[in-house]
């Protein structure tokens, strides 16, 4: 079976071919030679989230050698801090497992920007979407790990 996010990381240009939002484009904000950052385009309920996700296919979090995953969670750790200054807070979440509602069989975290409780990446336009991405590319690429 293939895997969207090893499809993106061998360089698939759009999330969804049949949005009914239209395609959203992939755009990484962050890649070094273990891990890949995007955005995920708007899901059921709208809402956008920051994916930090191993460029080495793992279904689960405890398939990840040791090394690579403290790159993982250092990177995710520095994300969060970036997301966190510039937004109030960022939720920071990793389902392990179908039973843990995990959709995409290739471990990733997600980053979520949250103020007063509330996600603030909703409903984002095609537009809006990539002015984001190309905006947090700049200010992630900054972050060496």
């Amino acid at each position: 079976m293939r895997c969207l996010f090893c499809d993106f990381i061998s360089g698939r240009k759009y999330h969804n071919d049949d949005s009914p939002n239209g395609k959203y484009p992939l755009i990484p904000v962050f890649e070094n030679k273990q891990l890949f950052a995007f955005l995920s385009h708007p899901d059921n309920h709208l809402e956008t989230h920051l994916l930090v996700i191993p460029k080495k296919h793992y279904e689960f979090l405890e398939d990840v050698p040791s090394k690579e995953l403290c790159a993982l969670i250092n990177l995710v750790s520095e994300f969060s801090k970036t997301i966190r200054q510039k937004y109030g807070g960022c939720k920071i979440v990793q389902n392990n497992g179908k039973h843990a509602q995990q959709y995409i069989g290739h471990v990733h975290f997600h980053l979520i920007p949250m103020k007063n409780e509330k996600i603030l990446w909703l409903n984002l336009s095609q537009e809006k979407f990539t002015s984001l991405s190309i905006s947090l590319k700049k200010s992630l690429n900054s972050i060496q790990s």
